[in-house]
């Protein structure tokens, strides 16, 4: 095979992303971020090669999301393992968290899921992980992936003496009964929820799961379809939650649930249209979790919430800070053997789904609570965050992000402010905390504030970008 010329900016902290979109390889971005290299189904299938030299697993797991290149990375992908003598069974399109449950539940050597996530849809990406003693562990910067890029770049591979086997492999049933064996699923309380995966994945990966329950199940951007005709399936967007608001409204529903592309990343919206990130639901999955893990440690980022941390406390349990990507806190969780994890981002990890992310257990989880706590949603989200204004992702557009931070860290280094760097810049004091740092993918810097009161969040977000927008 012909050398074939990549990018080591295509590895990035926690997987592997770029540009998989021809018309856009013209369009390259003159930054670090993943918009400014390409994906190929060449480069894709040489990665290939690179897991199987460096892993060496005897079998691999396959799936991919709904994006238009994603089924030609899987082909690629695919190609390159096998002719390294490595077996690969497909199942084909999902959500990223079937490939979790498939690695745990069957404990394949290693799980590939062609995705680039929550991102635009002419990016796409890899996520490898591996079973280990149980659990499903990412392989990302610090745990493999470094290896991994180097054989890529060089490409001095020994030729394998055999070839593996391709072969189709059925999760549903399995994966469908595996989650909702956690659940008294038919005495829910009724509900009427919107669900929009977006034209995802989280459609077809959860509809088994879904038409299982007593719940009036109300679907918008259902099927797959990699055009996004809709809205981009990134939930943290608030622009793409208009569509479901609007619905949510029309059919008087309880709540709405919106996944990403891959449906790892879960948002819920209220019945006024609020979009809530992983400080607002983390404290409602709170008592589910601890129940069933009392006493535990429980793994978050700066971004969270401290309501979350006092939640956690009330219950008995004890937070460790990771720093931000659910590769980064798989591997806390690790550390401190964690059943649950939580990013503000919407990511949820549960020792219930190998300590990967789950899309549907959070929903799960909040129905169970309503049910038996005989509440509403609303009810349950405001007992649960109480005396607490929480910002959720802010993003700003800046070329200097490092000159921003130095900025605001002049600007807000004053008696009474604590100044930690954890993931960029943290500052908190007895009225507001709040945590900005440099997008791992995107190129922008990312703020999270919380505060006392909705007024004081509101002043310091305004003062910030008055900050940053000087520059």
């Amino acid at each position: 095979m012909e050398r074939i010329e990549i990018d080591k900016k295509l590895f990035r902290t926690l997987d592997i992303r770029g540009v998989s979109d021809p018309r856009f390889f013209d369009k390259l971005k003159n930054d670090d971020s993943a918009h400014s290299v390409k994906l190929t189904s060449e480069i894709t299938e040489v990665i290939g090669k690179a897991i199987a030299t460096s892993i060496k697993p005897k079998k691999v797991v396959l799936g991919w999301d709904a994006r238009h290149s994603s089924l030609d990375l899987a082909k690629a992908v695919a190609k390159g393992l096998v002719s390294m003598g490595v077996d690969v069974d497909i199942i084909g399109l999902c959500s990223t968290d079937q490939v979790y449950f498939s690695i745990g539940n069957y404990k394949y050597d290693v799980g590939v899921m062609i995705t680039a996530s929550h991102a635009v849809k002419q990016l796409n990406g890899i996520k490898i992980s591996k079973y280990k003693n149980g659990k499903v562990v990412p392989v990302a910067k610090g745990s493999g992936l470094e290896e991994i890029a180097d054989l890529s770049i060089k490409q001095d591979f020994e030729k394998s003496d055999k070839f593996g086997h391709v072969e189709k492999r059925k999760i549903d049933i399995d994966y469908n009964e595996y989650i909702l064996s956690f659940f008294n699923y038919k005495e829910f309380k009724k509900q009427k929820v919107v669900f929009d995966p977006g034209n995802g994945s989280g459609g077809i990966a959860y509809e088994g799961i879904l038409s299982h329950l007593p719940t009036d199940n109300i679907k918008i951007n259902w099927l797959p379809n990699g055009d996004f005709p809709n809205h981009e399936p990134d939930p943290m967007v608030d622009e793409n939650m208009n569509q479901i608001r609007k619905k949510i409204k029309s059919e008087n529903a309880d709540f709405g649930v919106a996944w990403d592309t891959d449906a790892d990343r879960v948002a819920f919206i209220t019945k006024k249209g609020k979009v809530l990130t992983g400080s607002q639901i983390g404290p409602m999955l709170l008592e589910w979790v601890m129940k069933k893990h009392p006493g535990c440690t429980i793994i978050d980022t700066p971004p969270m919430s401290l309501i979350f941390h006092k939640r956690v406390a009330e219950f008995g349990g004890k937070v460790e800070y990771s720093h931000v990507g659910n590769s980064n806190i798989k591997i806390k969780m690790e550390e401190f053997d964690s059943p649950f994890a939580v990013e503000e981002a919407d990511h949820f990890m549960f020792e219930e789904s190998f300590h990967a992310e789950s899309g549907i257990l959070p929903f799960l989880i909040i129905m169970d609570t309503i049910t038996k706590s005989d509440t509403t949603f609303d009810k349950l989200l405001n007992e649960s965050t109480e005396g607490s204004a929480i910002s959720g992702d802010i993003n700003f557009e800046i070329d200097n992000k490092q000159q921003a931070l130095m900025k605001l860290e002049r600007e807000y280094s004053y008696p009474g402010n604590t100044i930690m760097h954890i993931d960029g810049l943290y500052v908190a004091n007895d009225n507001f905390h709040f945590n900005i740092r440099p997008s791992l993918n995107d190129p922008v810097l990312r703020l999270n504030i919380e505060a006392k009161t909705k007024e004081i969040m509101n002043h310091e977000i305004g003062h910030i970008k008055k900050v940053v927008g000087s520059l």
